[in-house]
């Protein structure tokens, strides 16, 4: 058969791979002029850097498997890395009960009932049972309100904004269920992995075409099968025409875009996090990621990468600002968690923005999840909205991919 996959994001070349293995001649369309989407790769000196950080988890057998797949031996590079938390100016390592037990911000009775509640859901493997539940009613009978106001309660309202209230619990059981401090990383960057997959795609005679955008499935009617690994609201807008139903059903499960401040810095903000959680809410961002605290500074000449992460969305006064703004705010705040902060520390900078990065799923919405099959023949959608109960990764966009596989061949 004659495939169409529009989007050479992970999604993308996953099902290209599997579907180019079979003997399908596929074809993949790709807006932007490399390959990887969120996933995608800057070069600094040897290595690559993603343009929106990413690693992968022990449990993480999806990407694990297709890397050995294509061949690429031992590329793995894992460290124990956790995720402190930057709460009332100071930070505080929050990854294993003992990091628990020494959180003074919370009593002593919240601690222990934290933990207990934290390995219960790491034990309960019932996601279904959190479905119709919001987090935050859930989080607060069995953590307490103090767990939710320090911990909890900041990191969603940054995650998540207005609707950080509705959030389904079964979202936050995947974060905690899922999740281990043990991090990996490859070796050269995750686009070492994306340019593989590209090369076994044109050797199975499949083709990648960059820069080309398709604004609407018309332009593929010579091709058996179209399969769209976008946001769901970028398929909507190739859609010229269809039915009021589908197209509100699509439109339930609603989006927010990230936007991503990489600094390339002389000196390190810190000398151990690589992953910041910050529950501070006077500051703009959720996550600060000193990438060079998984991955040794040697690779990128010596400095020290460092992601500032926020999420909102796409027609927010943010998602609008001029980079160099967005850039010049954001770096006031370090001082916050290194005081001896500097602009003069700052090589280069980089500002990314997405719009539709993180699907939001508010409790009940599980039932809103689009099949793969869409109501137009021979037309499937696979994207990041069809991986509940877990978050976005790489991992889940490889899982993904292999099941969509299966189902444009039944």
């Amino acid at each position: 058969m004659k495939i169409a996959i529009v989007g050479a994001g992970v999604t993308g070349l996953t099902t290209a791979f599997y579907l180019s293995k079979k003997g399908h001649q596929v074809t993949v369309f790709e807006k932007n002029g490399f390959v990887g989407g969120l996933a995608s790769g800057i070069k600094i000196r040897e290595w690559e850097i993603e343009r929106f950080y990413h690693h992968i988890f022990k449990s993480d057998t999806a990407i694990v498997t297709l890397v050995k797949e294509l061949g690429l031996g031992n590329i793995w590079t894992w460290k124990d890395c956790g995720a402190p938390i930057f709460y009332q100016d100071k930070i505080y390592p929050f990854s294993s009960p003992r990091d628990l037990i020494n959180f003074k911000p919370l009593s002593l009775f919240a601690r222990f009932r934290t933990g207990i509640i934290s390995l219960y859901l790491q034990l309960n493997q019932n996601y279904q049972a959190f479905g119709n539940i919001k987090a935050e009613q859930w989080l607060k009978r069995w953590m307490g309100e103090q767990s939710w106001q320090v911990v909890w309660e900041p990191l969603m309202k940054k995650k998540f904004g207005r609707e950080y209230k509705n959030i389904s619990m079964s979202w936050f059981w995947a974060r905690v269920n899922k999740r281990s401090r043990f991090l990996g990383y490859p070796k050269g960057g995750f686009q070492v992995i994306w340019n593989t997959l590209a090369k076994e795609i044109i050797g199975r005679k499949g083709k990648i075409l960059l820069n080309k955008e398709i604004k609407s499935l018309n332009e593929l009617t010579s091709f058996n099968k179209i399969i769209f690994t976008g946001a769901t609201p970028i398929f909507l807008k190739t859609l010229a025409k269809t039915s009021e139903s589908y197209r509100e059903k699509l439109n339930r499960i609603k989006y927010l875009g990230t936007v991503e401040c990489l600094l390339l810095l002389k000196k390190p903000i810190t000398d151990w996090v690589y992953w910041l959680n910050v529950n501070d809410i006077t500051l703009p961002f959720v996550g600060i990621v000193q990438h060079s605290n998984l991955v040794d500074e040697k690779y990128y000449q010596d400095f020290h990468p460092v992601y500032l992460v926020a999420y909102t969305s796409f027609n927010s006064q943010l998602f609008k600002n001029n980079p160099k703004v967005i850039m010049k705010n954001w770096v006031n705040f370090l001082k916050k968690i290194n005081s001896n902060f500097n602009y003069s520390w700052i090589e280069k900078w980089w500002v990314f923005k997405e719009p539709f990065t993180q699907p939001i799923f508010k409790a009940g919405d599980y039932k809103n999840i689009p099949d793969f099959k869409t109501c137009f023949k021979n037309v499937y959608l696979v994207n990041m909205a069809q991986i509940y109960p877990w978050d976005r990764g790489v991992n889940y966009a490889v899982e993904v991919a292999k099941k969509a596989v299966k189902v444009v061949l039944s």
